[in-house]
C-alpha cells in the first residue's frame, strides 16, 4: 500500500497499489508444456498500451524461438499470412546478431528459451496502438540465463495492418512452452 491523496479538504490513506509495474493486472497465462500462450481477451480501447510480462518461460527444445502473431476476432483466426508483419532485433548471446524482415507470417522476436534445465527466460512485450487507426506495434526487451550462457534481445515489431488488434499469440517456432508464466497489463490512456 502507498499513502495517496483523497482530494483538497481530505486526509490521506494508504490504498492498494493497481500494479508495481505502472499498469493494471488483466489476466495471466500458465504454461505447461503448451504449443501457444494467446490472450483473447481483455485487449481493446480501454488502454492504448498493454504490456506482457514473462517469468521464467522456458521450452521444451533447443533453438525454439518465440515467435508473435495477433488476432482481430478475438483468436478465432490469428494473422498468419506471409506478408502480415515487420520486425527487427538485435541479439547478444556470444556474440551480436541481427535480424530485420519488413514482409512476414509473424514477429521473430529472436528470444530463445532452451530446454537446458538451468534456463529461465524473462521479458516486456509492449503492444501499442491497438485499437488505433495506424498500425498496432510491438516493442521488447528479453533477457536469459542457461547453465553455461546468459543473453539479451531488443527489437520491434508491427501488424502491417490498421485492423485493430484484440488478441495476441506467442509461439515457439520448433517446439512447445514448457514452463512459466505470462501476464498482461493494461497502461492507462494518458488524460
Amino acid at each position: 500500500q502507498v499513502l495517496s491523496s483523497n482530494g483538497a479538504g481530505a486526509l490521506p490513506t494508504f490504498q492498494a497499489v493497481s500494479s508495481g509495474l505502472g499498469g493494471t493486472f488483466i489476466s495471466s497465462v500458465t504454461i505447461d508444456d503448451d504449443s501457444t500462450a494467446e490472450f483473447t481477451s481483455g485487449i481493446s480501447s480501454t488502454y492504448n498500451m498493454y504490456m506482457f510480462v514473462f517469468e521464467n518461460v522456458d521450452s521444451d527444445s533447443a533453438n525454439n524461438i518465440i515467435h508473435v502473431r495477433t488476432s482481430g476476432n478475438a483468436g478465432s483466426t490469428w494473422n498468419s499470412g506471409a506478408s502480415d508483419y515487420g520486425y527487427a532485433y538485435i541479439k547478444y548471446t556470444s556474440g551480436v546478431f541481427a535480424a530485420q524482415d519488413d514482409s512476414a507470417v509473424s514477429i521473430l522476436t529472436g528470444i530463445n528459451p532452451t530446454s537446458d534445465s538451468g534456463s529461465q527466460l524473462g521479458a516486456y512485450f509492449y503492444l501499442i496502438n491497438p485499437s488505433g487507426s495506424k498500425r498496432s506495434i510491438f516493442t521488447y526487451q528479453s533477457s536469459w540465463s542457461r547453465t553455461t550462457s546468459s543473453g539479451c534481445c531488443i527489437g520491434g515489431g508491427a501488424r502491417n495492418s490498421t485492423t485493430p488488434v484484440d488478441g495476441v499469440q506467442f509461439y515457439g517456432i520448433v517446439g512447445n512452452l514448457k514452463s512459466g508464466k505470462i501476464s498482461m497489463y493494461g497502461v492507462t490512456k494518458p488524460s
